[in-house]
């Protein structure tokens, strides 16, 4: 209802009264999720107009809208002359516009410089570190620090699992970044419908189409169905993989084991109990 919003703002401006900063912020983050782009960016000059100082939250605005406009070469001339002193979050933000800009290398110098200065990266800046070091083409050092991810399990989550395997496809890497996924799966990492369609694009890419039908279409569709505890389906995919032989990864299995605690269905266990012997679900895992 954007047309109502901004008759709002026309009417608050006609009885005198004009947007603060926060106001100004929604209305940069709301125009540019409209595709209105040139429109935020006015808004963002009415700042100066108003004297009103910019800050963190403003940037990330701004960054958006020039990521989402594909002006990469705005930034630099929108932000001249401003004092921002930015936060994790804006931090976060340029690591973004490094890597959408085509400039993956400029990502890894920001992301030194931010430890450098004492910020704590998180898992976006995680995410945009990687996204530099595969742009750049460092593709072992992209690893070695997932790998480190991995491996200290603090706060990791699904998106940094998507950006290894996205980046490492983008670089030519199919063998390794279906390496690491299927590892991931294995090790009950948090591998979500996001990583797997990545995943299925790339061998869908490589003419490797009976490798992704075989392993991750069945797990895919088999967590779709699970996520709506459609148990009929769910007993038809996994009555299908065990005729295929193809096995259940453990995130996957999980769903399964969720949807069982949560509906007591006597049927579905059955399901399990049933396929239990033919080795496409580990016993142990039956037993748990």
């Amino acid at each position: 209802m954007s047309s109502e919003a901004f008759g709002i703002l026309d009417t608050m401006e006609s009885k005198g009264f004009f947007p603060d900063l926060v106001l100004h912020n929604v209305l940069i983050d709301c125009l540019s999720k409209l595709g209105r782009y040139e429109d935020a960016i006015n808004v963002f000059f009415l700042l100066c107009e108003q004297r009103l100082i910019p800050d963190s939250y403003t940037l990330c605005s701004l960054i958006t809208t020039v990521c989402l406009s594909k002006q990469f070469i705005q930034l630099p001339l929108l932000i001249t002359g401003f004092e921002i002193r930015p936060d994790l979050v804006a931090c976060n933000s340029f690591l973004s516009y490094f890597c959408k800009s085509g400039y993956p290398i400029g990502a890894i110098e920001f992301y030194n410089d931010m430890i450098d200065r004492g910020f704590i990266a998180d898992n976006y800046t995680f995410a945009g570190l990687l996204t530099g070091l595969c742009g750049s083409g460092r593709i072992r050092e992209a690893v070695k620090v997932y790998d480190g991810l991995v491996r200290s399990r603090v706060g990791l989550d699904s998106h940094i699992h998507t950006v290894i395997i996205n980046g490492l496809i983008r670089s030519g890497k199919l063998n390794k970044a279906i390496s690491l996924m299927k590892k991931a799966a294995a090790e009950k990492s948090q591998v979500d419908d996001v990583s797997y369609t990545i995943a299925i694009d790339g061998l869908l890419k490589s003419d490797r189409a009976g490798e992704a039908y075989a392993f991750f279409i069945h797990n895919l569709i088999l967590s779709s169905f699970c996520r709506t505890s459609d148990v009929s389906m769910i007993k038809d995919i996994l009555l299908e993989m065990v005729d295929a032989g193809v096995e259940v990864d453990h995130f996957t299995l999980r769903l399964v084991k969720h949807l069982l605690y949560r509906s007591h269905c006597s049927a579905s266990l059955v399901i399990l109990t049933d396929i239990s012997n033919s080795r496409i679900l580990p016993r142990k895992n039956i037993q748990n």
